[in-house]
């Protein structure tokens, strides 16, 4: 007889079945209970619990796909080998490839492991819902278009899988058609009771099934959630929808049934009201006091977790027991890792119900990577590199990947060591990389070579495990994770190692005579290991759990935390990859499919699950959200925020923090200690630090070292000039790095990490060529009269110095694929423009170029600039691109023009702060050359892009002299300026970098004693952590690659104030009446 049980979710049905099974147990009856798989373990706790048992004698807890193996056995019926999901996954990709040539819509994406995972989805619902490869096509003949096309693909795969399994194996659910057809004579099951709990839906095989059982069992109880006229009747559609198809299949086939109902119990307090308005329409307010039910808004994940760690801890601590705790999330891949980090912190013991994807494992990503060791670039060469196993030098990993990212070496030049674009020093390097890394590569390929069928390729990657002794150090590791008091992360690696081997020899034995080429088998492998997961039990029976929120269901637990109730992610987004979308799936339901699950099923069941976790905590229930990702991206509460609110107005928001949350133990507290220390230590930070000196703890070293340099921080005198005056000569941008920050300057020159460059034009290389080309093209038209050049001449002339020189830069970069030349492109539009516009501002006045790349500098053509500093002389060097003169009335005036490709506008405050010193100190240095030339202006050159009619202006100090103007942009007096940055007015020209010849002098001279000023902090041996303030947009701390290491990087602490207003001219006495 088939016995319904229906009840309200926390009815008591499932300890109403469990009770039933205690009375099967007295009485010396068999039974078993049937639990979705995930649940068995806890069921069968439950079970003993409930009863007040030591043991379940005759009684078992199984899964549907478990007592359908059990029955057969118990028929004693030698079934097909059976398909896991895993085996179904690789013979469905076989499937695939065998008739891949007949496909029409689903033929050029045949190798994918995308459509194997949906068509194994798709065939798994058709298997379940009764249909045949024949319905199918029947159904694609009743098609038309695009649905036609894809169910005769499909019906296609279908069939040919059905051909593959046909006789030697058998999926899920041919295990289910088998079972149910032998229900009614075995034996066995004639003595046994069947109880199923925990479904909210069955399938049209299970029902079947169910059916079957009925006919060979004496008794067989379902139990199923119901409405029981609650106002939230939609949550239980899905139940029932099963309940009305269950009896319907039972009333078909003679079978009694009768329908008791769990009386609602009448709970108070706010769970229970909870439960009764989460979904319902309309809903109630809940008057009184919300004592049991909690809201928090953190800043982020990290946030949440911690305030989560923080109350378990302190329960804790009062007597509670941590298996009392579960924290359930819809986002496992963004919370596991932070609660494995934060309730490490607060030794928290966690148990992580959650299957781990096999894919990320070493094991298999070597597997693979060596399959398509000559695929994808790089990527695979460097996976088999950095992995583990292999036992490389971790230099040597980083080297190659190195070599590879910076010079852009290509696998063919790794494989044969052809690479004679390199320099002598980097082909010795790639050969001795070769030899480290290359001859295992070719045991593989060896074993590879010759492979053509299935099961010699399986064997091939065997033999190459077993070769390298794989097995023997994974071993090691797993002895290693366990003497460390890892024990989960052991058993983790002991079953990859188990589930690569079992792989393995069940494509051997599901494919092995099949002719197959290398891709298609490593495809097939991928694939199997993409549907494999694996899950370990805990470590100890006290501990959190920790559960998504679709798989685990607790019971008995005291207190959940629900964490990441955001939108987007609570609830989840409904998958929409099937292969089929949502109007064809209804198109097929209306010829008679009667597929399922389609979205408003998944949508259905994704509330219920919702539903039942903010149900499943005894006592108190802890609700959080975040307001950004742990990458900052903002975020939304979910509308189930909203709800809560509603239904419990009195519900209070809490946020933040407080800092006794981060003492609770010494690992936390270290953890703030060191993101707090330089805002200051004091309170209970401060009373902390004490406690850890006075234990000695051996953080404090490493703590006191991180703060080093947010203090006044100084290195001995010696040391710093031995540090960063070794040479005879320093460049003037060393002093302006020292004036935006000393620390910037003594990581940059005095630790001097080695910047590593990926193989791509970056913005430093991307100037320097454009300067080369600009500096080569005016050689070129040097001693030419510039008035003549034709633009087309100039546009020319830059492309061809640019299409030479383009293939020397990052070797090659600029001519190694169509990406790079549009790159090129991109600069010959730019190197046309700062040619014509040199030429044109040449051409326009009456300067003449007098020198090109003028280099002062100790043995050079014009000696260095000499700075007098507490350490001795400095002698300054630099390089000068280009030097302009003019005859005046006997007198010499000299323009210097420096090209810049980034933005680049002068202001004499900034040399004042000493960050801007290039310009006056390279002119005081010509000045010096030129004996008895007067200045006439230093100025920037900006390399850019151009629109309309916009002209290239030089930015910089000129002198007001209007001859010298004139001489320079004779179309500034009358308002017409094209080369220099100026404005017509009423009094004459005007501009903030206008200045008399005074004025011009005291720049230079205050450039002098600015530069002297900073030598002279960097020889006393100055480093602290201080950057100038100029706002966010021109920060320091902007564009710093040493944020990292400083912690100052844009948190506006220890800012210097930058010169505000600088007056560089004399002031005129006034006249005395």
């Amino acid at each position: 007889m088939l016995h319904i049980l229906l009840g309200r979710a926390k009815s008591g049905r499932t300890g109403i079945m469990a009770r039933r099974i205690g009375r099967d147990i007295s009485l010396g009856r068999r039974a078993v209970f049937i639990v979705p798989d995930q649940e068995t373990f806890i069921t069968e706790s439950r079970l003993l619990k409930e009863n007040g048992l030591n043991g379940l004698m005759g009684t078992e807890v199984l899964s549907f796909n478990r007592f359908c193996q059990r029955i057969i056995k118990w028929s004693a019926q030698i079934p097909g080998v059976r398909l896991d999901d895993t085996g179904r996954s690789m013979l469905l990709a076989g499937a695939v490839m065998q008739c891949r040539e007949q496909l029409s819509v689903f033929n050029s994406s045949a190798g994918q492991p995308g459509l194997t995972e949906r068509l194994a989805r798709m065939l798994s619902i058709f298997k379940s819902c009764g249909l045949s490869p024949q319905d199918v096509k029947e159904l694609s003949e009743k098609s038309s278009g695009l649905l036609k096309a894809k169910l005769q693909d499909a019906a296609l795969v279908f069939e040919k899988y059905e051909e593959l399994i046909q006789g030697r194996y058998a999926d899920t659910q041919d295990y289910f058609i088998l079972a149910g057809s032998l229900a009614s004579q075995c034996g066995v099951l004639k003595e046994t009771a069947v109880y199923i709990d925990g479904f909210e839906v069955f399938t049209k095989k299970m029902l079947e099934f169910i059916i079957s059982l009925c006919k060979g069992a004496p008794e067989v109880y379902v139990s199923l959630p119901s409405a029981m006229g609650g106002a939230d009747e939609e949550l239980y559609a899905l139940s029932e929808n099963a309940l009305r198809r269950l009896a319907a299949c039972a009333a078909s086939e003679g079978i009694k049934y009768e329908i008791k109902y769990v009386p609602r119990r009448e709970q108070e307090g706010e769970l229970a009201f909870l439960g009764e308005n989460l979904f319902a329409y309309p809903h109630r307010e809940y008057k009184k006091n919300v004592e049991n039910v909690s809201l928090f808004e953190g800043k982020n994940p990290e946030e949440e977790v911690r305030r989560a760690a923080c109350i378990i801890r302190e329960a804790a601590l009062s007597g509670a027991r941590y298996r009392d705790f579960a924290v359930i999330t819809s986002a496992p891949a963004v919370y596991t890792p932070i609660i494995d980090r934060l309730f490490g912190q607060y030794d928290i013991p966690v148990f992580a119900d959650i299957k781990r994807p096999v894919p990320a494992q070493p094991l298999v990503r070597l597997i693979l990577a060596l399959l398509n060791i000559k695929e994808q670039g790089f990527k695979n060469i460097l996976e088999y590199a950095f992995c583990p196993l292999m036992g490389f030098e971790s230099r040597d990993s980083q080297s190659l990947a190195r070599l590879i990212r910076e010079t852009g070496l290509k696998p063919q030049e790794f494989f044969t060591g052809r690479a004679q674009r390199l320099q002598e020093d980097l082909r010795a390097e790639l050969e001795r990389l070769r030899g480290v890394f290359l001859p295992p590569v070719r045991a593989f390929e060896e074993k590879m070579r010759r492979c053509r069928r299935v099961e010699q390729f399986a064997r091939g990657v065997m033999l190459f495990l077993e070769e390298y002794n794989l097995a023997r150090k994974l071993q090691e590791d797993i002895n290693r994770l366990e003497e460390m008091g890892f024990p989960s992360q052991a058993d983790e690696a002991r079953q990859v190692w188990e589930l690569s081997v079992n792989l393995l020899e069940q494509l051997e034995r599901l494919l092995g005579e099949r002719a197959i080429d290398r891709k298609q088998f490593a495809g097939m492998l991928a694939q199997g290991f993409k549907r494999s997961e694996i899950g370990v039990l805990p470590s100890s029976v006290d501990c959190v759990l920790l559960g998504d929120i679709s798989r685990t269901k607790t019971s008995g637990v005291r207190s959940v935390f629900i964490m990441g109730v955001n939108e987007g992610i609570l609830p989840a987004p409904v998958s929409d990859d099937s292969l089929f979308s949502g109007r064809e799936l209804d198109s097929m339901n209306q010829m008679g499919a009667q597929l399922e699950p389609d979205q408003s099923m998944q949508i259905s069941q994704q509330n219920y699950d919702i539903y039942s976790a903010f149900l499943s905590p005894i006592e108190k229930l802890y609700v959080s959200y975040s307001l950004a990702s742990s990458e900052g991206a903002g975020l939304r509460p979910s509308h189930i925020i909203s709800r809560l609110r509603l239904i419990f107005p009195g519900l209070e928001l809490k946020s933040g923090l407080k800092q006794e949350n981060y003492l609770a133990t010494p690992a936390a507290g270290l953890a703030l200690l060191f993101s707090s220390a330089r805002n200051g230590l004091s309170g209970e930070l401060g009373d902390f630090l004490s406690y850890l000196k006075q234990k000695e703890d051996p953080n404090i070293s490493l703590l006191e070292r991180a703060l080093s340099p947010a203090k006044r921080a100084r290195i001995e005198p010696q040391r710093a000039r031995e540090l960063f005056f070794p040479r005879s000569s320093v460049s003037v941008s060393r002093l302006e790095t020292q004036a935006l920050c000393p620390y910037m300057h003594f990581v940059r020159y005095g630790l001097a990490p080695e910047r590593s460059e990926d193989y791509k034009l970056n913005v430093r290389d991307a100037g320097s060529l454009l300067h080369e080309v600009l500096e080569s093209s005016l050689a070129y038209f040097s001693g030419r009269d510039l008035k003549k050049i034709t633009r087309e001449e100039i546009f020319e002339t830059a492309e061809r110095v640019l299409a030479e020189r383009a293939p020397e830069y990052r070797f090659g970069y600029l001519v190694s694929s169509q990406r790079a030349r549009r790159q090129t492109k991109g600069l010959a539009v730019m190197a046309r423009i700062a040619v014509f516009e040199a030429i044109r501002q040449l051409a326009a006045g009456s300067f003449m170029q007098v020198g090109r790349e003028l280099v002062f500098a100790p043995g050079r053509d014009y000696p260095p600039i000499i700075l007098p500093t507490s350490a001795g002389e400095l002698k300054l060097h630099g390089v000068v691109d280009r030097a302009d003169m003019m005859y005046l009335e006997n007198e010499r005036y000299v323009r210097i023009v420096d090209y810049k490709s980034g933005a680049a506008q002068f202001q004499a405050e900034k040399v004042a702060d000493g960050s801007m010193l290039q310009l006056p100190l390279y002119m005081d240095a010509v000045l010096s050359a030129f004996s008895g030339a007067r200045a006439a202006g230093a100025f920037y050159f900006h390399i850019k892009e151009l629109e309309g009619e916009e002209k290239i202006l030089l930015s910089g100090p000129s002198v007001n002299i209007p001859e010298v103007i004139e001489g320079m942009d004779p179309g500034a007096l009358n308002g017409e300026n094209g080369v220099l940055s100026l404005r017509k007015s009423k009094s004459g020209l005007t501009g903030k970098n206008l200045l008399s010849p005074g004025g011009f002098d005291r720049l230079l001279s205050l450039a002098r004693a600015r530069a002297g000023e900073i030598a002279a902090d960097i020889a006393s041996g100055k480093i602290e952590g201080a950057p100038l303030d100029y706002g966010e947009q021109e920060s320091p701390c902007r564009y710093c690659e040493h944020g990292l290491l400083c912690g100052l990087k844009e948190k506006g602490v220890f800012l210097r104030k930058a010169c505000s207003g600088l007056e560089l001219e004399e002031k005129q006495p006034e006249d005395s009446e």
